[in-house]
């Protein structure tokens, strides 16, 4: 096959056409139609035209790339697929390789550095074995649920395997899914396999699991624009093949697990394929995503660069995404780009370490996708949480077991046999040349863990400490070696003694890669030991050669995976280092080189020499890996997984304002979207630097008198904000409790620390009295009845921001004293505080201000409540001006995002209206300010506090408008009132409705009122509507009479004394 000929050659011809090509032809020949085939692929100028005389001539392509080509398809070591070096420098990032050795070839003076293609799953998960040791009745149970799945069309299924960290969970996985694969294959089925790692820090990241995921799926998105580069010379690609002698038997043991082509999936098995982000930008428009979805999926959740993102077709301003919507466009975008597969595997590795939010996409996935199994690892779940809805585990191991969907398998350790399997399969012998002295050594020193059976074989081979004993014919440990007696206590040990061995330059470059993390570049590591070393221009080759040769010897070792990028590296220049793939490349000038991406083979490695690194050495290298990545990263807006990644190396580095720093910034982008749980973990990972292990009788807000003392004014700043983040956060997610002692540990540590008194600016603590405020009034801290606390909180808040001088504080200080002598019946002293708060405010110039310190204008919504006010001191007048000047004056400078702020600026507005007969225009305003900028903002399946009462006051200003009228949606209505769980909305939510103007559940019962009002005497509805009614306006009054505002009684009698009224007449009560 030949691409690139003249007059056919087309843009991006190695990355869109000629390896997927490649690839599909030799999965296709070898698992479909049973042909065993090599291919060669290489890419070079080539003479193509016709060769011959008159009589006997044929059209040939020929040069030194054809010879490549033929000679890389003959290697005896090809593994199914060889291209040579210039492919894989035209392929783009998105394809991996595995470097093999070099070839001396015809017409080549030096060896030919040759590679070999990965698939998606090879790449992140690494090689299917060849030979096997054990779990055969766990692979057959999952096998066989696949089976059934393509059978019968079923729902989705999903597997869940755990077992202790060497078990060798994610290898038998691995096994399994390529055994699927393989029956799949040969049942000539369309089969899709999607694979994704977890990490630490994943839990940190919303929607982690898509960035592999989501990739990987849209390389079935067809329609694409070819971009205008263009590709010269030609691709060669050379194949011999013969019959496969031996078919597949249909039985599971015939289900051989070889390691020849691992993927026969609709990506061609190549991850570069999807890569682009034109695939991307054309599901968004399928699916009429907006701009800014575009970019949370495409830059935060994906990582593509932000220019790569827009089109002209963008439109200028789309709603943004909710989480509700966000999750449902995850799953929706997977099952468009795999409807044409006959099964769909997610395979997904360490899920206890996986983010909620990616949890619950699997699930929209798991209700909603039809042959779809997804094959889950995990480490023991005792030991470990998964971030899954309680309700879906519930139902997972409840309804979903019983109907055969859902299936937990624990791994346990190795038996005797299986170590002697593994010993034969590892030296390989067969299991009777293995001696027991021997089985029983390796089985005592793994404790039957394989991981550890495999390092000490290693370990024995490397040695030569394993021979035939000629007096038994049975292989065992040598003699003079020491045999069994080179024993280790555990497999820690083991990796201490190899490392040992190895030279300084291998153990300074490992011992700065397990600091890295368990997956890092080239170009990451190089940079990191040039910053280390200070290595200038001069000596950056001799070092960079060395760190190449360390990780390679690493990789002989088998400690590290290597994989090659796609793509060609330019030439550096003096005095100047490109940036690629956001990394710099930091190799010497003129160099042409190539990144690659390394893993460890297993975590133990990481979590051993980790263990015994001194703690002083692990913060110094963490600190210099945070320095390099964040200057190779630059200022730009980071996707969300390269800034938790920073945040944990400066955390480990001990620099608490860099970390808090990006807490703040990462915990402000997760609340924007709704993901209010990640933003706390990721604020109580950043003040657990500073937090005792436990909180003790002595600590003051969970910090001990020691730290406090020691922290700087930078610190303490910091501290503060992030406990008011993480404050609001709790707050957010109805955690009372939790956000009141959140407050006032904040407040606590202000006071005790030393440092406070070092402040130049004190309005950091501004949002305490705030939040704690706003506590008080939904009732979350218990106060005497002349409220002393809250008295005493206000009145230290005015003083403080009188002597600031900050309007937009001030104004905010004298909103919650006006609040506070109203829900004392203060009114006059409430409204010469509103009048205070006049003389400062500026809606133009302050609301955007408060709304940023505060989260919604409250000085706004001072106005609301000073109409209130005014009716309970009988001034209707100025109070239906203060009405219009809130809707005419106020609402048109008000963020239309912030929903909240104009709910509870205008809610107290509503009940003065209604009761002065403008229940109609009030309906009208509540109508455009709040549920119509909420649905067109937010949308379906997000939420705000005030959400569940939008539909019953709609009601309510509806009937009270029309009292005299026909009510076109009265039978609605009446089917709301007459369902007694839309009545009471619950002690939380009442408190707070209240405080602002009226609780909840007097809006219900008023409804009760007008509804019951308009039927017919005799009938029974009408009778239950009273009975219910009173009961809810009763408790209503009960509940507005305890610590809450005057206001929010006085309407709650209202209500109760119309219900009373009507139950008179009907002769109730």
């Amino acid at each position: 096959a030949t691409f690139g000929l003249r007059g056919s050659s087309f843009p991006n011809m190695v990355t869109e056409r000629a390896l997927p090509a490649t690839s599909a032809l030799h999965h296709s020949l070898q698992n479909d139609l049973g042909v065993y085939n090599r291919v060669g692929a290489t890419m070079g100028n080539a003479y193509c035209g016709v060769v011959g005389g008159v009589k006997r001539h044929e059209y040939a392509v020929l040069g030194p790339s054809v010879n490549l080509a033929a000679r890389l398809m003959m290697t005896a070591t090809n593994p199914g697929i060889l291209v040579d070096d210039m492919i894989r420098m035209r392929a783009n990032k998105g394809f991996g390789f595995n470097a093999l050795e070099p070839v001396k070839a015809k017409g080549f003076a030096l060896p030919v550095p040759i590679y070999e293609p990965l698939t998606n799953i090879e790449r992140r998960w690494g090689r299917v074995k060849s030979n096997f040791v054990g779990r055969k009745a766990e692979i057959k149970k999952l096998v066989g649920m696949a089976r059934e799945m393509t059978a019968f069309n079923s729902a989705a299924k999903l597997a869940l395997v755990s077992a202790e960290s060497g078990t060798g969970k994610s290898t038998a996985v691995l096994q399994s899914v390529e055994h699927i694969r393989k029956f799949m294959s040969r049942k000539r089925k369309r089969t899709l396999i999607a694979k994704h790692v977890c990490k630490e820090g994943d839990k940190l990241v919303p929607f982690s699991m898509l960035k592999s995921l989501l990739p990987d799926v849209l390389g079935e998105v067809q329609a694409w624009s070819d971009d205008k580069s263009a590709t010269t010379g030609s691709i060669l690609s050379a194949m011999s093949g013969s019959d496969f002698t031996d078919a597949i038997d249909a039985d599971w043991e015939g289900l051989s697990a070889a390691s020849q082509a691992s993927s026969n999936s609709m990506l061609s098995g190549l991850s570069g394929w999807s890569a682009s982000p034109d695939r991307l930008l054309h599901l968004c428009r399928e699916m009429d995503a907006s701009p800014e979805f575009v970019e949370l999926i495409g830059h935060h959740v994906l990582g593509l660069n932000k220019d790569a993102l827009h089109t002209r077709d963008d439109k200028a301003k789309g709603k943004a995404p909710s989480l509700h919507s966000t999750i449902n466009f995850m799953a929706q975008a997977f099952q468009m780009c795999t409807k044409r597969a006959e099964l769909v595997i997610v395979a997904l590795d360490d899920v206890h370490m996986m983010d909620e939010m990616s949890w619950k996409v699997l699930y929209k996935l798991f209700i909603t996708t039809r042959n779809l199994f997804v094959v889950c690892s995990s480490r023991p779940l005792k030991d470990y949480n998964l971030e899954i809805e309680p309700s879906f585990w519930n139902e997972l191991n409840d309804k979903y077991t019983e109907q055969g969907r859902f299936v937990h398998l624990h791994l346990s350790r190795f038996t005797k046999a299986n170590i002697r399997s593994l010993l034969a399969v590892e030296l390989g012998l067969d299991e009777e040349q293995i001696s027991e002295k021997l089985q029983s050594d390796v089985f005592k020193q793994s404790g039957g863990m394989p991981h550890f059976a495999n390092e000490i074989i290693e370990s024995a081979k490397r040695r030569k400490a394993i021979e035939l004993d000629k007096e038994t014919d049975l292989y065992t440990w040598r003699e003079d070696d020491g045999g069994s007696q080179t024993t280790f206590a555990s497999i820690g040990e083991l990796i201490i003694h190899r490392v040992d061995s190895f030279d300084a330059n291998v153990r300074n470059v490992l011992n700065l890669a397990v600091v890295l993390g368990h997956h890092f570049d080239l170009f990451e590591i190089v940079a990191v030991v040039h910053q280390f070393l200070q290595v200038n221009n001069a000596q950056k080759h001799i070092h960079t050669e060395r760190v190449c040769s360390a990780l390679d010897f690493l990789v002989s070792e088998r400690i590290l995976i290597q994989v090659f990028e796609g793509g060609e590296v330019e030439d550096i220049e003096e005095g100047h280092t490109p940036v690629k793939d956001t990394v710099s490349n930091p190799f010497q000038f003129g160099k042409r080189v190539s990144n690659r991406s390394f893993s460890f083979c297993h975590d133990v490695w990481r979590a051993s020499l980790l263990q015994m690194m001194l703690a002083s050495r692990k913060r110094d290298v963490h600190r210099v890996i945070a320095m390099t990545l964040e200057r190779e990263y630059g200022e730009g807006d980071r996707d969300y997984t390269t800034r938790v990644k920073l945040f944990s190396h400066w955390k480990e580095s001990g620099d608490f304002v860099k970390s808090a720093s990006l807490a703040m910034s990462l915990g402000k982008s997760f609340e924007e979207l709704g993901l209010h749980q990640q933003s706390i973990g990721i604020y109580n990972d950043a003040l657990d630097m500073w937090r005792g292990t436990e909180e003790s009788e002595e600590s003051i807000g969970g910090f001990s008198e020691q730290v406090l003392d020691s922290l700087g004014v930078t610190d303490l700043e910091y501290i503060i904000k992030v406990h008011i983040g993480l404050a609001k956060c709790l707050a957010n997610l109805q955690r009372a409790a939790e956000s009141v002692a959140t407050y006032q540990n904040a407040l606590k540590i202000y006071e005790a620390a030393p440092a406070s008194y070092g402040f130049e600016d004190r309005t950091i603590v501004f949002p305490i009295f705030s939040g704690l405020f706003i506590c008080l009034k939904f009732g979350q801290i218990e106060q005497d009845d002349e409220c002393t606390y809250e008295q005493n909180l206000v009145k230290k808040f005015v003083n403080e921001t009188r002597l600031n001088g900050d309007p937009v504080h001030y104004a905010r200080s004298l909103a919650m004293q006006g609040e506070v002598h109203a829900r004392l019946g203060n009114f006059e002293k409430a409204l010469a505080a509103h009048k205070e708060l006049e003389r400062v405010y500026d809606v133009k110039k302050h609301s955007a201000g408060i709304c940023k310190a505060y989260g919604s204008d409250r000085a706004g919504q001072s106005y609301s409540a000073s109409a209130l006010w005014h009716m309970e001191l009988n001034n209707p007048e100025e109070a239906i001006r203060t009405c219009h000047y809130v809707i005419n004056e106020l609402m048109p400078h008000m963020e239309p995002r912030n929903v909240h702020n104009s709910g509870v600026l205008l809610y107290p507005v509503m009940w003065t209206m209604k009761d002065n007969g403008l229940a109609l225009e009030a309906r009208e305003n509540w109508d455009k300010f709040v549920v119509q900028a909420f649905n067109e903002h937010f949308g379906e399946g997000a939420f705000t506090f005030a959400l569940p009462v939008y539909k019953p006051l709609m009601m309510l200003l509806d009937l009270a408008g029309k009292e005299d009228e026909e009510v076109e949606r009265f039978e609605e209505y009446l089917e709301f009132v007459l369902d007694e769980e839309n009545l009471k909305f619950g002690k939380v939510f009442n408190h707070g409705m209240g405080n602002v103007s009226r609780v909840g559940d007097s809006i219900t019962a008023e409804i009760c009122y007008y509804v019951a009002k308009r039927l017919e005497d005799g009938d029974e509805r009408k009778v239950t509507l009273v009975r219910n009614g009173l009961d809810v306006a009763r408790g209503a009054a009960e509940i507005s009479g305890k610590g809450m505002a005057v206001v929010a009684h006085t309407q709650s009698m209202q209500a109760l004394k119309k219900l009373e009224s009507l139950a008179e007449e009907m002769g109730l009560i």
